[in-house]
């Protein structure tokens, strides 16, 4: 390998490893969350083993709807953590958590 390329390779790998300022400040709209509440609940439906052993899908789905209808104004991303950490919680299984 060439004097040149081991420059361009050690660059490439520190640009590539920059990431964008976090903002725990920064608020999202109540559609974008929405719908980050929809995509987390299909998900579990789809991946969790079983995510209705220990509480009615029933149940678990009237949480998330919920959350989802609790959502009329722009949170943080922790709030809205906190939000999904309590519907989350009705699933009722030690490995299903909600983390940044």
């Amino acid at each position: 390998m060439s004097k040149w390329s081991g420059y361009c390779l050690m660059a490439f790998t520190a640009l590539s490893c920059s990431v964008a300022k976090y903002q725990p400040n920064k608020k999202y709209s109540p559609q974008q969350l929405q719908q980050e509440t929809d995509i987390l609940w299909k998900t579990y439906q789809q991946v969790h083993p079983s995510y209705n052993w220990y509480t009615p899908a029933d149940s678990i789905d009237a949480r998330f709807r919920q959350v989802k209808q609790s959502i009329t104004d722009s949170l943080t991303e922790a709030e809205f953590r906190l939000r999904l950490s309590w519907a989350a919680a009705a699933i009722r299984c030690g490995h299903t958590a909600v983390l940044p």
